[in-house]
């Protein structure tokens, strides 16, 4: 499953395809989509487009997997503060890099905040030579 972003816009005002690959059957669908469709409207498609013709699939592959964190920022949202981490992803160059919630990665990904045995944390002040200035 992929996404064909940043397309000329059909008359539908349709500007992405929605690629998904059966691996068993060997087979592709494109489903024509807008880039600001949510998730909930993701799924109404797929059940209409995919699980109508096949039934519920008994495994979903995806090739979406985190290798490394390339940086950390915090946005400041009014009164609140989200923390934000730049991952890149498998089988795709750094400039396919993309911003996600730290909060979402820890939770979904804790091996890629381990460093040296001990929790990663880019904001911390951590001095390697074993003293920690603060």
């Amino acid at each position: 499953m992929d996404f064909v972003v940043c397309l000329p816009k059909t008359l539908g005002k349709l500007d992405s395809i929605w690629v998904i690959v059966d691996r068993l059957t060997k087979s592709a669908h494109f489903i024509p989509i807008k880039v600001t469709y949510d998730v909930e409207k993701l799924a109404k498609l797929y059940i209409r487009e995919i699980i109508q013709l096949y039934g519920v699939p008994i495994s979903i592959i995806s090739d979406r997997e985190p290798v490394a964190i390339l940086d950390r920022k915090v946005c400041k949202l009014r009164s609140r503060e989200i923390a934000s981490v730049k991952v890149q992803w498998k089988n795709r160059p750094v400039e396919e890099s993309t911003w996600e919630t730290e909060v979402d990665m820890r939770r979904r990904y804790p091996y890629l905040f381990i460093e040296l045995g001990t929790l990663f944390n880019p904001r911390s002040s951590f001095d390697h030579s074993g003293m920690n200035g603060g």
